[in-house]
């Protein structure tokens, strides 16, 4: 490590590894561990980056460091595969990537959508439910 702020931190070790929680159609929610070192500085958030499976090239998902070990990756496309990875950041600067597993097949697990219909079912506090 390196020592990069005045205040004597040292950037802070890689979280732990990211996994998918959930998946569905268009989204991934990752969760992962907190580094087992902050450097001797205050973790500040974490940086989320996604890879399209047939690219070369990360691209950076939060522009501000996101301050939960949750993070909910919106916009992506079904039936793709993606690989993810989060940086730690501290004020001395951001950890080295922890990367998922293995990559996360984008896919709603129950079903393409067109074969869902919302139907009214009795008077449950005037709420619809969906029936499959």
């Amino acid at each position: 490590m390196r020592r990069l702020c005045d205040g004597g931190a040292d950037e802070p070790d890689a979280p732990g590894e990211p996994e998918a929680q959930e998946v569905g159609n268009d989204f991934v929610s990752l969760t992962w561990q907190k580094p087992r070192s902050d450097g001797g500085g205050r973790i500040l958030g974490y940086f989320v980056e996604k890879k399209d499976a047939n690219s070369d090239n990360w691209v950076r998902i939060n522009q501000a460091p996101s301050p939960a070990t949750i993070f909910n990756v919106p916009n992506l496309i079904e039936e793709r595969e993606y690989d993810f990875r989060v940086f730690a950041v501290n004020e001395a600067g951001e950890s080295k990537p922890a990367t998922t597993g293995r990559r996360v097949l984008v896919k709603d697990p129950k079903g393409s959508i067109q074969h869902r219909r919302w139907i009214s079912v009795g008077s449950v506090r005037g709420s619809l439910r969906r029936i499959f």
